[in-house]
């Protein structure tokens, strides 16, 4: 193995070139042995520790892949979609290139400060951070490292966030929102949104199939996928459950049912809003803003622009200023007692209520 003198300092060199975390091909130098034979065997010694190294390394771009295509069996197809987004978006720019033994804590620590000067809402980077811990943790259940950096690292957040404020409509905000609704379709559609609570692509995804007109019950098992385009076997958070339909929009729903019986075809596998195939999103999403739109134009009480999901919001304050514990409501969402008191404990006024007696 080659070895240098230094003929100003009077001693041995080595030096090695390799790759690397980046896979970039570099040459570092060590000075200051006192014999060509020490050189030598430092030359010797650290080129095998890094052939080991590269042995055994792989890039986390690569080791994304494996880690998809393992969670493909466990998880939804939407949940792939969304994680193979957010990486390639978001993480592989920055590490993709890296060797998976190579990423450090201070990396992390440096990733993260870039992750936070793009001024994300602290879900998104939390998301994003979420990606990059399991899939280093992947790469220690494949033993490829020992140990994961990022379960040395706490997350980051903006401190300085304002949270968004969570919008829903009255009931009399919602009159007015369907007094301007000219498709009885779209009224009907709006109206179970509002008086049921499901998300969107619940309502998409259900079927004549599932509501039974004499219990005046609604199943609720399935979930469209609006990014793949498919149903899936269960809703969002994977608990299934059967609501009641409120006798408001029930017998709509019945003189629907009997207008699609004439169509030539029709049977009980068919979409409640949609034919053989689900209402698209979009075509929900525009009716919505429009309605909105015309209302605001033709009054001068302005009804605000909520987003789809903000009528199961809506659903959630009309229960709880009637009287609906949170038990009852997480029940109807498919959500745990506990979520829905932190999500919606402004929502609940005997809370506020027991406050002001409390204090005076």
């Amino acid at each position: 193995m080659p070895a240098y003198k230094d003929t100003k300092r009077g001693t041995w060199f080595a030096s090695i070139s390799y790759s690397d975390a980046f896979g970039k091909y570099v040459t570092t130098k060590k000075r200051g042995f006192q014999t060509k034979k020490l050189a030598q065997e430092y030359e010797r010694i650290a080129l095998l520790e890094i052939q080991q190294v590269k042995r055994q390394s792989v890039i986390l771009d690569d080791l994304f892949k494996m880690y998809l295509e393992y969670k493909k069996d466990r998880t939804k197809p939407r949940t792939i979609y969304n994680y193979q987004m957010l990486y390639n978006k978001q993480i592989s720019p920055l590490l993709g290139k890296m060797y998976v033994d190579k990423i450090t804590i201070p990396i992390i620590e440096a990733f993260q400060k870039e992750v936070l000067k793009q001024g994300y809402s602290n879900a998104y980077s939390e998301k994003i951070q979420t990606v990059l811990k399991s899939t280093l943790r992947f790469s220690v259940r494949k033993l490829m490292i020992d140990k994961n950096p990022f379960d040395y690292v706490d997350y980051v957040k903006n401190h300085n966030e304002v949270k968004k404020e969570m919008l829903f409509y009255t009931p009399e905000d919602f009159e007015k929102f369907c007094s301007v609704i000219t498709n009885d379709l779209h009224l009907l559609l709006f109206q179970t949104m509002y008086w049921t609570g499901m998300r969107i692509s619940e309502l998409q995804a259900r079927t004549w199939n599932d509501l039974n007109f004499r219990t005046r019950d609604l199943r609720i098992h399935s979930n469209f996928d609006n990014k793949n385009r498919v149903i899936t076997n269960s809703t969002k958070n994977g608990e299934n459950r059967i609501i009641y339909v409120p006798s408001k929009i029930l017998d709509d729903l019945q003189a629907l049912y009997k207008e699609c019986d004439t169509v030539a075809g029709f049977n009980n596998n068919f979409y409640i809003f949609g034919t053989n195939k689900p209402i698209p999103h979009k075509t929900v999403e525009n009716a919505k803003n429009r309605y909105i739109v015309a209302y605001n134009n033709m009054h001068e009480d302005s009804i605000p622009k909520i987003r789809l999901h903000d009528f199961r919001h809506s659903h959630v304050s009309y229960l709880a200023n009637n009287g609906a514990d949170a038990w009852d409501i997480s029940e109807r969402l498919g959500h745990s007692k506990e979520m829905v008191e932190k999500t919606y404990s402004h929502m609940f006024p005997e809370k506020r209520n027991k406050m002001k007696k409390l204090l005076g």
